[in-house]
């Protein structure tokens, strides 16, 4: 179930595809994407070509908040050429941003970005991340995947076994695969049916393919390396916490315990929900 960059589909592919379609209007086309409305889920849509998208296009969609914590947060060059590296390439040809956050001011600049007057967060279940449909967006939310650990393991570490740390940024990056994934297999409708089965877009095939492949590259060591994706080591962790102290049970030994992140499902503005993991 693991796509490579080989698969990726061209501009001619993408276009005969959308002009066979029916419920698809095409509206504008580029040397660089196509722009389409689908009167189905009646959204707009932007398709880019692979021929002219490069790792720096992709760096570009990248938006990391400064406000995670030094141990969660990501290099973007790093970051940006292992999805390059790993993933299937059609999953960025509808992206229009990858925000990783850390509070409420980050969902309000990533409405402010694209163009919202606001994204709504409905209290209703945890939701470590999201895709949003109408903008073709996906949302990596750190503090919640902290405060989900948080809720599991609250007597960490006397009762746990594993690294916190290697928890912590194996979620990040499952995450991250699972909104790309249901991107690309739910916004993309030049996407061949024969390749991509429709199966492959249900919640339990997204989770076990974005377990695959961070499997993959967990095994490889890549995202324990401080070389590789992350920026800081493991001491400032033990010293600051989570998150310097906010978020944590009490007798966790990384800074006194705070209220921990409420917990909600994405549904932003646009009129249609996200997938959420």
């Amino acid at each position: 179930m693991i796509e490579s960059a080989e698969n990726t589909m061209t501009r001619n592919e993408i276009m005969g595809r959308l002009e066979s379609l029916p419920f698809i209007d095409i509206f504008e086309v580029t040397d660089r994407q196509a722009v389409a409305y689908d009167l189905h889920t009646e959204t707009d849509f932007t398709i880019r070509f692979a021929e002219s998208f490069t790792k720096e296009d992709l760096r570009a969609l990248i938006h990391i908040s400064p406000d995670i914590p030094a141990v969660m947060k990501m290099n973007v060059d790093m970051l940006t050429g292992y999805l390059w590296d790993v993933m299937d390439h059609n999953a960025f040809l509808t992206l229009n941003g990858l925000w990783y956050v850390y509070g409420d001011e980050d969902y309000r600049a990533i409405a402010q970005h694209h163009g919202c007057d606001e994204a709504i967060i409905l209290p209703e279940h945890d939701a470590k991340g999201c895709m949003w449909f109408a903008r073709q967006v996906c949302i990596v939310d750190v503090r919640r995947i902290e405060a989900y650990f948080v809720r599991k393991n609250p007597n960490y570490p006397e009762t746990s076994s594993f690294n916190a740390i290697d928890y912590l940024r194996r979620e990040i990056m499952v995450t991250t695969f699972h909104e790309l994934r249901h991107l690309m297999l739910d916004t993309n409708p030049a996407l061949p049916v024969e390749d991509y089965p429709l199966e492959w877009g249900t919640e339990a095939m997204v989770e076990r393919y974005a377990q695959e492949i961070c499997e993959d590259g967990w095994v490889a060591g890549v995202f324990k390396e401080r070389k590789n994706i992350y920026d800081r080591n493991e001491k400032s962790f033990a010293r600051g916490g989570f998150s310097a102290g906010k978020g944590l049970p009490a007798g966790a030994p990384f800074g006194e315990s705070q209220s921990a992140a409420p917990t909600a499902r994405w549904k932003l503005a646009g009129g249609h929900s996200g997938n959420c993991r």
